[in-house]
């Protein structure tokens, strides 16, 4: 790669354009060479990394002249074209940006004298350095200022801002200044990175508590992290989570030296300097020890799924476009990549076993820590099967996981509203597991007689939509279920209880279980369903899981291997399935016989069992079927409607769920007569369409008969004392 060994040319050319002659400047398989350029009175300038550091270079008379020798880095790692540290202001003075332990400095360049004169700056990014007579133009940004364009007059030092990245102006108040810090790490050596403390103007976390820690993995690895405004750690750090952003071995801005630690190394040294900024970080006071994650995009979502599988240190993560297995990224990645791993693995396939050894993939038996994956469906550079493979890995293993596919992204997502969802998951994801399930399975470390936890239903599915009101269905498996029966104390270790319904006693696999219905006062409702351990052994042999593990659950807690054989959920229990026609016919049966019912209690003027018959049976017990047999036949049986017709809405035709709203009315009769025969109409169209599309034939007749005897009951005087004339009123 162009960062571990390039070679300087310069060549003569005749009138034809062909070379006539060529010397070799600079260079080698152990040099890099940076931005070669030629000054205005036509001498040669490079950067070269001869002395371990990126610095300034002049070829001169066939001589190689050092212009500035110190330890700071005047190169970057050149993954695109055009990359610029320098420029020539005049050929007496250049204009340039070094770094200096991940702060960038910008100072002017003597050609004659040498002497190098830093430019006070308020930048601590500055890159693309451009310029001309009396100025110099440059990209910069700081902790508080994000990237701009900027213009400064080198006569008077000012500083003028011609475009930010972004015209969103952001409150200081919400913005976390960077500590830069260094600390050991394996081997006795130093590694670097920026910590974010929590910062909000408007909130303080918990007395006596400390913050979450979120270690941030960048990208490349050939690269580096800069202390320069990142919305994205700021989106953190003002939701009271500090975060650490590690430049590990084999980052760019701190010397040759240090750039090669990761060659043969990446997966290890990269891996244990995220964990070991970590541990110092704990060690020194600044978070809590037990409430560490690790997050990553590309490479550092290698080095996050690495951390996450051969560590346990951090108690959940995040990879973003990661790669989980190193083998298939050797063949599948582009043609600028393509020998990249020779290097920071070693040559393939005579290194195969170091291959395996490093991808995560491969050793998911080790991982015990939920984590999220985030993908783009267009990736060419790590495909999406890579995360898919995870994704299904860890599933398999009842960690929870969740896996979000953007679909027409690529290797980093573009489109606002996808940054922002894969942000806004990641923080739910990170939430739910420390605001709730970290507290739950500690709580079940804690009771020795509780002996496993399963975590059921919506928030075990692994693409449910979620929000705060989303119930926690816990299922505690204990050797004596009677204490948990008798006593509801227990329940107060989780907040302070606002209201609780005890569901009594149910025989379920030859054994009884209930569950209490928990609302607590901070907002959170937890549904625990207590099982004595039989019930597990019981549901472990069983032929099928039960339909309420079968919809999707996950493992939290196992203290005897009792779940390690409990089937996979295949996540369709409650789908709708095809109907066979004996059945279809029995829903509309049903349907109409109820609808007897409505139109003598409207006849009567008793509003509640109206409203209980028509909103409850009519719709919610045989126009719901109805309507989800047809949802089912639009996805092919691969839907979830969710209970009592929850994921209606957002399944149907916008137009049949306006129809459908319409039908919930007051309490004017006339009003419910209008919905009952409205509610008909729905019934009796997706009928017909579901009946057509499975080939069971629709009731005309039926239908018929029971609008006219509904039309003639609605026309009956109030009082009236038979139905037909010359009939008795039975």
């Amino acid at each position: 790669m162009p960062w571990d060994g390039t070679e300087l040319w310069v060549s003569e050319l005749d009138e034809s354009g062909s070379i006539t002659r060529s010397e070799l400047v600079a260079g080698g398989q152990e040099e890099s060479i940076f931005q070669p350029e030629w000054s205005p009175d036509g001498v040669l300038y490079f950067v070269s990394d001869r002395t371990n550091w990126w610095n300034l270079y002049r070829w001169r008379n066939g001589r190689i002249e050092a212009l500035c020798e110190m330890e700071a880095e005047f190169g970057l790692p050149q993954w695109v074209f055009g990359m610029s540290t320098y420029a020539f202001e005049s050929p007496e003075r250049i204009i340039c940006t070094y770094s200096q332990r991940g702060m960038s400095h910008l100072a002017s360049l003597d050609t004659e004298t040498l002497e190098l004169e830093e430019i006070e700056t308020p930048y601590t990014y500055i890159s693309g350095v451009r310029a001309s007579a009396g100025r110099a133009l440059f990209l910069a940004g700081s902790p508080i200022d994000k990237l701009a364009v900027v213009l400064l007059d080198l006569e008077t030092k000012l500083f003028q801002v011609l475009r930010y990245s972004s015209e969103t102006k952001i409150d200081p108040g919400y913005t976390s200044r960077p500590q830069e810090i260094e600390f050991p790490t394996t081997g006795g050596r130093t590694a670097y990175g920026f910590f974010y403390p929590p910062s909000n103007k408007d909130f303080r976390g918990p007395e006596g508590e400390k913050p979450l820690l979120l270690v941030m993995s960048h990208g490349g690895p050939t690269g580096a992290t800069t202390p320069v405004y990142d919305a994205e750690i700021q989106y953190y750090a003002s939701r009271g989570i500090s975060v650490l952003d590690v430049n590990y071995g084999g980052s760019t801005g701190y010397g040759r030296a240090f750039r090669q630690r990761l060659n043969g190394q990446w997966g290890v040294v990269d891996v244990e300097d995220c964990l070991n900024g970590a541990r110092y970080l704990v060690k020194r006071g600044d978070v809590d020890g037990d409430r560490l994650m690790i997050t990553g995009g590309s490479a550092g979502g290698y080095t996050t799924l690495c951390a996450l599988t051969f560590h346990d240190l951090f108690k959940a993560g995040a990879s973003h476009f990661g790669i989980g297995d190193l083998e298939p990224f050797v063949g599948d990645t582009h043609k600028f990549e393509s020998r990249y791993l020779d290097n920071l693995v070693g040559p393939y396939p005579e290194k195969r076993d170091i291959y395996r050894e490093r991808s995560a993939i491969n050793y998911t038996d080790q991982l015990s820590c939920p984590m999220i994956l985030f993908q783009g469906s267009e990736d060419k550079i790590v495909p999406p099967n890579q995360s898919r493979k995870m994704y299904e890995a860890v599933k398999a293993k009842g960690i929870p996981v969740a896996y979000l596919e953007f679909e027409g992204e690529q290797h980093g997502f573009r489109k606002a509203e996808n940054i922002k969802r894969a942000l806004d998951a990641e923080l739910y994801f990170y939430a739910q597991i420390f605001a709730v399930i970290q507290k739950l399975v500690r709580w079940g470390k804690d009771h020795s007689s509780v002996r496993a936890m399963l975590l059921t239903s919506t928030r075990a599915i692994p693409d449910a939509q979620l929000d705060l009101f989303s119930d926690y269905d816990l299922i505690l498996v204990v050797l004596d279920a009677a204490p948990y029966y008798e006593s509801r104390t227990w329940l107060d270790e989780f907040g302070s209880v606002l209201v609780v319904y005890q569901d009594p006693l149910k025989p379920y696999f030859g054994f009884e279980k209930f569950a209490y219905i928990t609302q607590y006062e901070h907002g959170l409702k937890i549904d625990f369903t207590i099982w004595q351990v039989e019930i597990l052994h019981q549901v472990v042999l069983a032929s099928i899981l039960p339909d309420d593990l079968d919809l999707g659950y996950l493992v939290l807690l196992d203290k005897d291997g009792l779940a390690k054989d409990l089937k996979s959920p295949t996540f369709r229990a409650y789908n709708p399935t095809p109907p066979d026609d004996r059945s279809f016919q029995r829903v509309i049966e049903g349907f109409f016989h109820e609808t007897t019912y409505v139109a003598k209690l409207l006849w009567r003027d008793e509003l509640l069992p109206v409203k209980y018959s028509l909103d409850n049976v009519m719709k919610l017990n045989y126009l719901r079927q109805m309507l989800e047999w047809q949802i089912g036949l639009e996805h092919d049986w691969d839907v979830k409607s969710g209970a009592l017709g929850k994921g209606l809405k957002q399944n149907l035709n916008p137009e049949v769920w306006s129809e459908l709203e319409s039908t919930y009315t007051g309490a004017v009769l006339e009003e419910n007569w209008t919905a009952l025969f409205t509610t008909i109409a729905i019934f009796r169209k997706v009928a017909l369409q579901v009946g057509e599309q499975l080939g069971y034939e629709y009731p005309n007749e039926l239908d018929e008969r029971m609008m006219n005897y509904l039309q003639k009951v609605k026309n009956l005087d109030a009082g009236a004392e038979s139905f037909l004339p010359g009939e008795a009123d039975g």
